[in-house]
């Protein structure tokens, strides 16, 4: 496909995102040591739930393909996501089955 094929298609703000959606968790205010802080702040993470945002920001016609996990975690991103879904008409949102998955990261 050429490249001014690809821009037209593009300039038709039209995508999926299809990928995780998770929370990114922030100390507050912005540059606190996380161990310092106090209060705390959550987000939609996750590769395709970030594009989503960004997507979604700019008024493109977008579907998140995702799925939550069965806990706290995944029912607080499906909320944020369903409030995505609300407050931009151009989002759709369609969750797949949720599973869950732990991910241990052992300190060098």
């Amino acid at each position: 496909m050429s490249n001014s094929k690809i821009f037209e298609r593009l300039k038709r703000k039209r995508f999926f995102s299809i990928g995780r959606a998770g929370m990114d968790f922030y100390a507050e205010p912005p540059g606190t040591e996380f161990e310092q802080a106090n209060n705390f702040s959550a987000h939609i993470g996750g590769s395709a739930g970030n594009i989503a945002v960004a997507l979604a920001k700019l008024d493109c016609e977008l579907e998140l393909v995702t799925c939550f996990s069965d806990d706290a975690v995944g029912r607080f991103t499906a909320k944020s996501c369903t409030s995505l879904e609300s407050a931009h008409p151009t989002v759709g949102l369609l969750a797949v089955k949720p599973v869950t998955r732990l991910l241990l990261l052992k300190p060098v």
